[in-house]
């Protein structure tokens, strides 16, 4: 416990995300085991489930900016 607690932040952060990232991964497999799945490898199974990707805090502001500037258009 002394050892998470002297962690910094950012690392203590990264050991969470990836903690949760196993989880995720483990409850796919037992999923994947259960549904008795053979026509394909559990990579291709785990591909096809994992989450979209989130946009980047860049396109995210691009696409604030471009729903501000059509509702500030007169019509």
């Amino acid at each position: 416990m002394n050892f998470i607690l002297s962690l910094d932040s950012d690392t203590f952060i990264d050991l969470v995300h990836k903690a949760i990232e196993q989880d995720a991964e483990d409850k796919l497999w037992n999923k994947w085991l259960h549904n008795g799945i053979n026509e394909m490898s559990f990579d291709e199974y785990m591909e096809r489930h994992k989450p979209q990707q989130r946009k980047k805090d860049e396109e995210v502001l691009q696409d604030a900016e471009n729903i501000l500037k059509s509702m500030s258009k007169p019509k």
